[in-house]
C-alpha cells in the first residue's frame, strides 16, 4: 500500500490532461445558465455554484466535443450541482418519505417533456435541459441518458432521506451506492452525444466496456472525496460519508491511516482501469475505441477540476493543491479489492483468453 506523502496523497493517473479551446467561453455561458433558471436559495448559494466551475468540469472531461454540447453538459452539470446541494435541505427534516414527491416531477419530464412541469423550478430547467438532449441525440443515447439519470435521481434521493445521522455504510454497499449516487453514469452516457458518433447497444452491453464504465464511474467519485477528505480534516462538517469516513469506519482506524487505506484502494482501480483499456482498445471497432478513450478523459480531467474547483471544499478553504499526481504505478496488480460488488471487474472474459507465462 502506499503511503501517501507527508504533504497530501498522491494519486496514480497516468493518463495526459486535455481541455476544450472554448473552455473560458463555456464557463462564463454556464454561469449564465444558472442564473437565467436561479437554482439556488440566495447569492452566497449562487457564489458556491458558480465557484463549482462546471463548465470547467466538462471542458476537461469532453475535450473534443463540440461547442454546443460540451455547454450541454456543463449546465447539466450545474443542474446536478445546484440539486445536491438543495436536496439535503429538501428532505433532512421531511425524511424518506418525502423523497417521492421531490423526485416525481423531474422523473415525469425525463419521460415525457411535452408534459407541463408546473412551477417546479428544478423540473423546468431539466426539461430544458432533456429537450436539448433530444435535440442531439439519438433515440438510443436519449433512452441511456434519461435512464441513467432517473436512476441517479432516485438512488440519490434515498441518501438524502437518510438523513445525515445514519450509520456509515459498509465498504461494499458504499462502493455500489456510489456507483448511482455520483451521477458520474448519467453524466458519460452524454460522452458519445457531444462529441458525434455512437456506442451501438452490443457494445455498450459488452462485459469489458460495463466494467471500464463502472471503474471510471467509481474513479471520479473516490477521487472527489480523497479531494474532500484533505480539507475536511481541518473543517469537519462532512454532509455524507464520503470513501475516507466509511474506510475509517471500516477498519476502525485513524483518519490518516483511513485517507492512505483510500488511496491504496482507488489506486488499485486505477491501475485494473487501465490495463483492461489498454487491452480493449486496440481491437474494437472505431466507436468503442472513442468511448473507451473518453473514459480515460473523463478520469483525468475530472481530477484537474477537483483540485482547482471549490465544488469540494468549505466556504474559504484553500484549493487543495497538495493532492498530486502521479503516472508511476504504485507496484504490481493485487488483484481483486475485497469487495463483492466490485470484483468482477477482475473476472472478465477477456481474462481468461490473456497468455499465461512461457516456460521458465
Amino acid at each position: 500500500m502506499r503511503e501517501p506523502a507527508a504533504d497530501g496523497p498522491v494519486l496514480y493517473c497516468p493518463i495526459a490532461p486535455a481541455v476544450h479551446p472554448q473552455a473560458e467561453r463555456i464557463e462564463a455561458e454556464c454561469r449564465a445558465w444558472l442564473g437565467s433558471w436561479g437554482l439556488f436559495a440566495d447569492e452566497a448559494g449562487r457564489a458556491r455554484l458558480a465557484g463549482a466551475r462546471a463548465g470547467e468540469l466538462s471542458a476537461r472531461v469532453l475535450p473534443r466535443g463540440s461547442a454546443e454540447g460540451v455547454r450541454l453538459s456543463a449546465d447539466f452539470q450545474m443542474w446536478l450541482f445546484a440539486f445536491d446541494d438543495a436536496l439535503d435541505d429538501a428532505l433532512g427534516k421531511e425524511g424518506e418519505a418525502a423523497a417521492p414527491a421531490v423526485c416525481a416531477p423531474l422523473l415525469r419530464v425525463l419521460d415525457t417533456p411535452c408534459a407541463g412541469p408546473g412551477g417546479d423550478r428544478w423540473a423546468r430547467a431539466l426539461r430544458e435541459i432533456r429537450l436539448r438532449v433530444q435535440a442531439l441525440a439519438t433515440p438510443v443515447q436519449l433512452d441511456r441518458w434519461v435512464a441513467a439519470t432517473g436512476h441517479f435521481l432516485t438512488g440519490r434521493a434515498r441518501e438524502s432521506a437518510r438523513g445525515r445521522a445514519a450509520p456509515p455504510p459498509s465498504l461494499n454497499d458504499y462502493a455500489s451506492h456510489r456507483l448511482r449516487s455520483g451521477a458520474v453514469t448519467a453524466c458519460v452516457t452524454l460522452m458519445d452525444v457531444v462529441e458525434g458518433y455512437e456506442l451501438p447497444p452490443a457494445d455498450a452491453g459488452r462485459a469489458e466496456v460495463r466494467a471500464l464504465t463502472e471503474m471510471c464511474a467509481v474513479l471520479v467519485c473516490w477521487d472527489n472525496d480523497i479531494v474532500a477528505a484533505r480539507h475536511e480534516e481541518r473543517h469537519r462538517a462532512a454532509p455524507r460519508p464520503n470513501l475516507v469516513d466509511v474506510t475509517g469506519h471500516e477498519y476502525g482506524c485513524p483518519p490518516a491511516e483511513a485517507l492512505a487505506r483510500a488511496v491504496a484502494a482507488r489506486d488499485r482501480v486505477m491501475q485494473r482501469f487501465q490495463a483492461v483499456r489498454t487491452r480493449a482498445e486496440p481491437v474494437a471497432a472505431d466507436p468503442v475505441r472513442r468511448y473507451l478513450g473518453g473514459l480515460g478523459t473523463w478520469v483525468r480531467g475530472n481530477l484537474d477540476w477537483s483540485v482547482r474547483s471549490a465544488r469540494h471544499r468549505p466556504a474559504g478553504a484553500p484549493a487543495a493543491g497538495r493532492v498530486r499526481l502521479t503516472g508511476t504505478p504504485p507496484g504490481r496488480d493485487e488483484g481483486p479489492l475485497p469487495l463483492p460488488a466490485v470484483a468482477w471487474w477482475w473476472q472478465l472474459p477477456s481474462d481468461a483468453r490473456e497468455p499465461g507465462p512461457g516456460p521458465g
